[in-house]
C-alpha cells in the first residue's frame, strides 16, 4: 500500500513529464563555502556591538527592577512609622452582622489612608496579637481623643503624611489588615 506522500510525489512527476512548460530549468549547484569565522561579539561591527550591549543593559535593568521591589518590612508598635497617601472616608457595615447596611447593620464610618506605595509589616515571633502583612495598600486610621484637635476633616481627599504606630486587624470593626494609631497628620507636598 502506497502512502499519500508517495502518490502525491508520483503525480507531481507525471505532471512535469506531461507538461514540459511547467518544468523548472535546471539550476547549477552552488558550492558551499565554509568559513572558520564564527559570530562573536568581538568581530561584529560597532553598530551591532552597541545594540547587543544595549539589549543586555535593558535586560539587567528589568531584572534589577524586580529586585528593587523586594519587601522592606516595617515594624509594629512601639516603633513609630510615617506613611504618605490620600486620606478618604469610607462607610462599612457594622454590628450586628458586619455584612450589609441595607440588611440592617449599623454603618461604621472610618478614615482610610490609601498609600502611594504598598507596605509590608513583619510581626515579631513572640508577638501573639499582630501578624505579618505584605503589600498593604490601605490602612485604617485610629484617632485617639487627645489628637482630635488636628485638622483631620480639612485633609480628607488630600495627599497627607501621617505618623503613628501600626497594629494588625484583630476584630470585625477592622476593615483593613492594618491600623495606624495616628499621632500627627500634615499635608504632604
Amino acid at each position: 500500500m502506497r502512502s499519500y506522500l508517495a502518490i502525491f510525489s508520483g503525480l507531481h512527476r507525471v505532471s512535469r513529464v506531461l507538461n514540459p512548460s511547467r518544468r523548472k530549468p535546471p539550476t547549477k549547484k552552488k558550492e558551499k563555502i565554509r568559513t572558520t569565522r564564527t559570530r562573536t561579539i568581538s568581530n561584529l561591527s560597532v553598530r551591532y556591538r552597541a545594540s547587543y550591549f544595549l539589549a543586555a543593559a535593558i535586560l539587567i535593568g528589568f531584572v534589577r527592577s524586580g529586585q528593587a521591589g523586594a519587601a522592606h518590612y516595617l515594624s509594629y508598635a512601639p516603633a513609630r512609622v510615617e506613611l504618605i497617601g490620600s486620606l478618604r472616608e469610607h462607610t462599612f457595615p457594622g454590628p450586628p452582622e458586619f455584612k450589609s447596611i441595607s440588611g440592617g447593620d449599623t454603618p461604621e464610618r472610618q478614615w482610610i489612608l490609601h498609600l502611594e506605595r504598598p507596605i509590608s509589616v513583619r510581626a515579631a515571633s513572640s508577638d501573639e496579637l499582630n501578624y505579618t502583612v505584605e503589600n498593604a495598600r490601605e490602612v485604617t486610621l485610629v484617632v485617639l481623643s487627645r489628637y482630635e484637635h488636628l485638622p483631620w476633616k480639612e485633609l480628607l481627599n488630600k495627599r497627607v503624611r501621617v505618623t503613628g504606630t501600626l497594629r494588625s486587624a484583630f476584630n470585625a470593626h477592622h476593615h483593613t489588615d492594618l491600623s495606624l494609631i495616628a499621632e500627627s497628620i500634615q499635608r504632604a507636598p
